[in-house]
């Protein structure tokens, strides 16, 4: 039986695509946690893949785990639950980022105004897939306006459809307490001396964050520097499976102990707080 809720609060649904500790994901739970700390609401996520943020999601809403039970095809459907809401339908679908646009045409469907967050650059989509997020969704919101020219490039935006916001500092203690005992923290963590130059690049460990470029770099900066010991620090997690083929490639071309790989962390701040520069690498 499709699941109805446990009290008769308005209801807000979200999807999204996935519950990786990264961009998108930690967005949403920003406003899972914001909607739920005021108590008037209840809420509901629906996910297409798990992750680490699954748990933090299911702290606030009832969650829906796609990769557990296949919504669009095997009974109970998402037409199901939905139906199941009876005549209490949700008063809000906020759907995070274009790739969560199937749901976004069934809340539609059912009469649930729907919001839309684009975070991603459209040059990877179709103008057709464009369309249909325009055509499923009341309004839709960028985060900056590079973004919502490149969506409107790809496919004309509809008139007083789109809005930009600005998704700024999740975290609004991240940058608090003292730099010097993070920094301390991580070159020992790092094995590295203390008048190391520490370069951070983060982000999932894939080809679009552009972790090729940022090993290429730290080889050239090898080669064309010897000011001092220089090390790069990848923060982020092995979303592709490439960190091991990247390890092998690292003591092949002599960089092991130059470019470190740390995984994800849960609070990332002390490495921000530790690096001398920051590399955006990232292809979008």
């Amino acid at each position: 039986k499709a699941p109805r809720g446990t009290t008769t609060r308005p209801r807000i649904v979200f999807a999204s695509h996935e519950a990786s500790r990264t961009g998108a994901p930690l967005v949403l739970l920003s406003l899972v946690h914001h909607f739920a700390q005021s108590g008037r609401y209840e809420l509901f996520v629906f996910c297409d893949r798990p992750g680490p943020l699954l748990e933090a999601f299911s702290e606030h809403a009832h969650v829906i785990d796609r990769s557990r039970h296949e919504l669009f095809a095997i009974a109970p459907t998402i037409d199901d639950l939905l139906r199941a809401f009876g005549n209490d339908r949700p008063l809000l679908a906020i759907c995070n980022t274009a790739h969560v646009n199937h749901y976004a045409i069934d809340f539609k469907r059912f009469g649930i105004p729907v919001i839309t967050l684009v975070h991603e650059m459209a040059g990877r989509f179709t103008e057709r897939h464009f369309r249909e997020i325009y055509g499923a969704s009341d309004r839709v919101v960028f985060p900056a306006e590079l973004v919502r020219e490149t969506a409107d490039r790809r496919a004309r935006l509809p008139p007083g459809k789109a809005f930009v916001i600005p998704q700024g500092l999740l975290d609004p203690n991240f940058a608090t307490g003292s730099g010097d005992e993070a920094r301390g923290s991580v070159l020992r963590e790092l094995g590295v001396s203390e008048d190391a130059f520490i370069v951070l690049g983060c982000g999932g460990i894939d080809l679009r964050k552009g972790i090729d470029l940022f090993v290429n770099l730290a080889e050239e900066v090898g080669r064309l520097s010897d000011a001092g010991p220089i090390h790069f620090v990848w923060l982020g997690a092995d979303i592709s499976g490439l960190a091991n083929w990247l390890r092998r490639d690292l003591a092949a071309r002599g960089l092991a102990n130059k470019v470190h790989l740390v995984g994800e962390r849960e609070a990332p701040a002390a490495f921000f707080k530790a690096a001398n520069a920051f590399v955006l690498t990232s292809r979008e």
